[in-house]
């Protein structure tokens, strides 16, 4: 196998995601055939991975198509590329492509696939949020049938990570008008074929005996979607469904009060609270210090999450390789808080309940997202700080009120989760200069450093060595004080074999699970009976929303989407004029780039005095095609747009162009400065299809 070349004497087992490769196949004795039953409550929007959603993977990815390489645990699955190879500057890496293997409709894969799909991803008019990940990537290139090479503008932690995606079948899809089509019934190269998708209800997948790598030992599997996480419970404990997925703690509690097999992993999404660090006294260590003693983590892990959460010290989860395990934190002293406080200025000068502060009354205002969960964790933390005398209050905001509080430095303390992936970056976040989410306003050039040098190299072992730093310098500094972890909880029968070292990623290793010949044979039967316990549980269930009526969109789904469009790469330029030749007018207006976002005022709910619905395409309907999409407009000081971007895409191109055209009909209120002159401003347009 050729894997880094003549580099291999300097870096041996330090190049990230080199260093441990395995394979993945069915447990040995595995019994083929059954029918598997999955109930879930988040149906993927598309089945095409070039429209991933920015939050949480689309796990259908995995066994409809492969990529690559798979990555688990810090560890290495060869996929279609069965090699690859680092150029001896490290600036190009070469992946040797696998023989023989077949589409699902039996064209041949080859290198043709993997080219396509990377200009696929990369024009502009396709709007796949992957653009972002090739940003570094300066050409990719065919070296026969079986080979490519990417080229790379510099060295950094992440060449590798950012070769990898799922090709898509060329031969199909050189016509693009077929990309949405394709997104509903897609043709695939992996484990299991789709049968059919009936939306809003279920998908049915079917084994490829032709996979390359092994025969799924499992013959059907389904996917049934519940309105609910409750639903999905009561279907496994009725055993109409033999794995349960997005579980909450009270599910899994009223499982293990029936007696049922559940388990738990590592999730990836960390709760914290920032501080505004332009405003006192938060911009005081030693008030934030007694802060930190006041939070008692396990508990609101046991009376928020139910004990389904692990405390954390970082912004990393501690399951990944970059976490350092040495951190700690001071115990709960409520006592030390007191004292600190008092010499910050904190006294009780009148007869109310409640600390002044320098003599003046003084109020901690907690905001938050709208979500029930972020509201008890908030409310917890507010018990804390009044029981030292301190006034406090939470304001739980809709995740557009939310973003906008924080871009205008308008909180005290915010209350946020972020999803950490397996590659992780602080540098939105906690960079002083481009950390454009570093809404803290923290700055220390120490960390800044150690944020660069994590990842501007290839040596895994130094990256740590940062990475470490950078969460050293956080944890004594507290600009904020990281929470805890949530954990992945999921229920599955004893009918399910070989999932258990699987927990982390179920639904993408259900290749490898199998049934038992004596418990194959099973009814398909979804539907819930409704018991008198159903009823009684189903009971404070409140009325579905009318269908008009826009879906809350979370402020990470914001943040992220706003990311991936400014980490996407330029298109490429035009054609090179002759130097005689002055550019025409029209292409010099076309180049010139849009404001920055941060120069007009965003206003979360402007007044609209002229609406305009999008036309909803006659091919888009007969395709069924269904989705939102959020447009970011910029409106002139006369109300009117002047530039629409896509915030949150559909995922089909069609109706995120529907949604701009329309965008840009809309009239609005002129918003006005503290002087009362108009000005330009940012605010979002939701449509749904």
């Amino acid at each position: 196998m050729k894997v880094l070349k003549n580099i291999m004497i300097f870096f041996t087992g330090i190049l990230f995601l080199l260093c441990v490769r395995i394979e993945r196949r069915p447990v040995p004795g595995s019994e083929k055939g059954g029918i598997l039953r999955v109930g879930m409550v988040k149906e993927p929007q598309n089945l095409n991975p070039i429209f991933p959603p920015l939050l949480e993977p689309n796990p259908f990815y995995d066994l409809i198509f492969q990529p690559l390489f798979r990555i688990e645990k810090g560890k290495v699955i060869p996929c279609l590329a069965e090699s690859w190879e680092f150029s001896e500057d490290l600036k190009s890496i070469t992946f040797y492509l696998r023989k023989n293997v077949k589409w699902h409709d039996g064209e041949e894969f080859t290198s043709e696939d993997v080219i396509f799909t990377y200009n696929l991803i990369i024009d502009p008019e396709i709007n796949s949020p992957l653009r972002s990940q090739f940003r570094f990537i300066t050409r990719a290139t065919p070296l026969g049938k079986y080979a490519v090479k990417f080229d790379f503008s510099k060295i950094y932690l992440y060449e590798l990570f950012d070769c990898n995606f799922y090709p898509l079948p060329s031969h199909l899809l050189k016509d693009k008008k077929e990309i949405s089509k394709f997104s509903e019934n897609p043709v695939g190269i992996g484990p299991y074929k789709l049968k059919r998708w009936i939306k809003g209800n279920l998908i049915e997948l079917e084994a490829n005996e032709s996979y390359f790598l092994f025969i799924p030992p499992i013959k059907t599997i389904y996917f049934k979607f519940y309105p609910s996480p409750e639903i999905v419970s009561l279907a496994y404990e009725q055993g109409r469904v033999d794995i349960a997925l997005d579980l909450t703690p009270r599910e899994i509690n009223y499982l293990k009060e029936k007696n049922k097999n559940f388990k738990t992993s590592p999730g990836n999404r960390v709760f914290f609270i920032g501080f505004n660090l332009q405003k006192f006294p938060y911009n005081d260590i030693n008030f934030r210090k007694a802060i930190n003693l006041l939070i008692n983590k396990s508990e609101i892990i046991s009376k928020v999450m139910e004990g389904y959460a692990e405390i954390t010290f970082s912004p990393i989860p501690s399951n990944h390789w970059a976490y350092d395990s040495t951190l700690s934190d001071a115990k709960v002293d409520l006592s030390g808080a007191k004292r600190i406080l008092e010499s910050i200025g904190f006294k009780n000068t009148d007869r109310d309940p409640y600390l002044e502060l320098l003599g003046k009354d003084f109020t901690l205002e907690i905001i938050t997202e709208d979500e029930p969960e972020k509201i008890k964790i908030a409310e917890s933390i507010k018990k804390y700080v009044e029981d030292v005398g301190i006034a406090c209050e939470v304001n739980a905001l809709s995740g557009l009120d939310f973003v906008k509080r924080l871009r205008e430095r308008n909180f005290s303390i915010y209350l946020f989760s972020w999803t950490c992936e397996e590659k992780i970056d602080f540098t939105p976040l906690w960079h002083s200069q481009y950390g454009i989410f570093n809404f803290t306003g923290f700055k220390n050039e120490e960390l800044d450093k150690a944020i660069e040098n994590s990842i501007l190299t290839i040596n895994q072992i130094e990256s740590k060595r940062n990475f470490r730093l950078a969460q050293r310098i956080l944890n004594e500094n507290l600009p904020a004080i990281f929470l805890f972890t949530n954990k992945n909880l999921i229920a599955y029968s004893e009918r399910v074999k070989g999932l258990d070292a699987y927990l982390d990623f179920p639904i993408q290793n259900l290749d490898v699970v199998y049934i038992p010949k004596e418990i194959q044979e099973v009814r398909v039967e979804f539907e819930i009976e409704e018991t008198k316990e159903v009823k009684k549980e189903e009971a404070p269930l409140p009325p579905p929303p009318p269908k008009e009526a826009v879906p809350p969109v979370r402020a990470e789904e914001i943040l992220r989407a706003e990311l991936v469009k400014r980490e996407a790469p330029p298109p490429p330029p035009p054609p090179e004029v002759k130097e005689e030749t002055p550019p025409p007018a029209p292409e010099v207006k076309e180049e010139v780039p849009p404001p920055k976002p941060e120069e007009p005022r965003i206003v979360a709910e402007a007044k609209i005095l002229k609406g305009v619905q999008p036309e909803y395409p006659e091919i888009a309907k007969k395709l069924g095609l269904k989705g939102m999409v959020i447009v970011r407009v910029l409106v002139d000081k006369n109300g009117k747009v002047i530039d629409a971007r896509i915030l949150k895409s559909s995922n089909y191109p069609i109706l995120d162009e529907a949604a701009l055209n329309a965008s840009k009909e809309f009239i609005f209120e002129p918003v006005k400065d503290e002087e009362g002159k108009p000005v330009e401003f940012f605010t979002t347009i939701p449509f749904r299809f």
